[in-house]
């Protein structure tokens, strides 16, 4: 297949089933390439947030006619009420995710794992501290915190197909880099309590899915790509899957002649497209942060910046796109000024770390116990051979 873009390339597998002989230090190299990409999926989704914040009022000519790039410096809102780098309940949303995960041990396509996750945004609503909420987010939300419904039976109905929920995706697809077939169960999981609709269901399984892929993969190939997204998306909507085997096609037009064709995919009279911006219908945000990470893998500044003129609802489309590149690049590509200026940096550094670390010990785990199934008992492992080297508040040393 004819491959829009150089730089899909082959594949270099960073772990896979089979054993590896490396020695220590090669080891080591690899667990913190990957640490530097569970960082630079969080916290690209974080700076795509924040970039996009301020610029939520703007409509889509205004922001085409802008000379300046967008992506390259945080911006305080226009009324000054939200402080620099601030985070809207896109990111507050992936958060709950990684704080259920860390109170639980574990994420499980089980009951349990859903409850605990609501239990960690009930405070958001119940305290008034979600920062501009997705509308549909709130719907649900409001019906729990008030006690109109139990928190199992809040979910909005088909047809309802917003995209506040996407942003869960992110985690679901970091915890998942090795196991990618445990998607679409876990997605199911934790979306379901607030989206039933398909189309929203099959988004989030392609977001976590190639998520999961960037992490697993040193470099792209459009057909891998493409092969397990599409599976991911068809166990909930054969009409995501389909529209995905037409990305080559989607990738090679011209950024207006692309936006015609995303916003023909699974057309909606309750979500009809809006001249001026972005409405929340989750189906256009999945295809044109897929189109523009994907057109532009190696540049953060790039992907982002074609994003943010998207106008309208930028803030779960800017955090996806992040995460996409994040999750590929590792946290050393994402801008540190952007970073840096993150109003929650440290909290986000914090829970990605401990995040990182129960998957790390989890997988070391499931490896040695496969292994001494199948050899006698040997001296235990060096636990000093595979040690991320971070300085003592938990953060890597090498990020800035």
């Amino acid at each position: 297949m004819a491959l829009p873009n150089p730089q899909f390339k082959g594949v270099l597998c960073l772990e896979g089933n089979m054993e590896f002989h490396y020695n220590s230090r090669a080891m080591s190299r690899i667990i913190d390439k990957l640490h530097s990409k569970y960082l630079g999926a969080i916290l690209g989704a974080a700076a795509g947030d924040a970039l996009a914040f301020p610029l939520r009022n703007y409509s889509r000519n205004f922001l085409a006619s802008l000379a300046q790039p967008l992506a390259t410096e945080l911006q305080i809102t226009e009324d000054g009420f939200s402080p620099l780098g601030q985070n809207t309940g896109d990111i507050q949303g992936c958060l709950a995710v990684i704080h259920s995960i860390l109170e639980r041990g574990d994420l499980k396509a089980e009951e349990a794992s859903a409850r605990i996750f609501v239990e960690h945004l009930i405070p958001l609503w119940r305290d008034m501290s979600v920062v501009d909420p997705a509308e549909d987010n709130s719907t649900v939300m409001n019906m729990i915190v008030r006690g109109i419904t139990e928190w199992n039976a809040a979910a909005l109905p088909p047809g309802e197909a917003g995209s506040g929920c996407l942003t869960r995706a992110i985690p679901i697809g970091l915890w998942n880099c090795k196991n990618p077939g445990n998607i679409p169960a876990q997605v199911e999981t934790l979306v379901s309590v607030s989206h039933q609709d398909t189309r929203v269901l099959a988004a989030a399984a392609v977001i976590a899915t190639l998520i999961a892929y960037n992490v697993r993969q040193e470099e792209l190939v459009l057909g891998d790509i493409m092969d397990e997204t599409s599976a991911a998306a068809a166990s909930f909507d054969k009409r995501i899957a389909d529209a995905i085997c037409d990305l080559p096609r989607i990738l090679s037009q011209t950024d207006p002649r692309a936006l015609e064709m995303i916003l023909e995919i699974c057309p909606d009279d309750d979500y009809p497209p809006r001249r001026d911006g972005l409405t929340d219908y989750a189906v256009p945000i999945l295809f044109l942060s897929l189109r523009q990470f994907l057109n532009n893998p190696q540049s953060f500044h790039e992907a982002l910046d074609r994003i943010l003129r998207l106008g309208g609802n930028m803030s779960t489309i800017a955090s996806i796109s992040g995460a996409f590149c994040g999750s590929y690049l590792g946290i050393e590509e994402i801008p540190e000024n952007l970073v840096d200026k993150l109003l929650e940096k440290e909290e986000i550094l914090r829970q990605t770390n401990k995040l990182f670390e129960l998957r790390r010990n989890m997988k070391r785990k499931e490896i040695h116990a496969n292994e001494s199934k199948k050899e006698p008992a040997s001296p235990p492992e060096d636990s000093d051979s595979e040690t991320i080297a971070t300085e003592t508040n938990g953060t890597d040393p090498n990020l800035r």
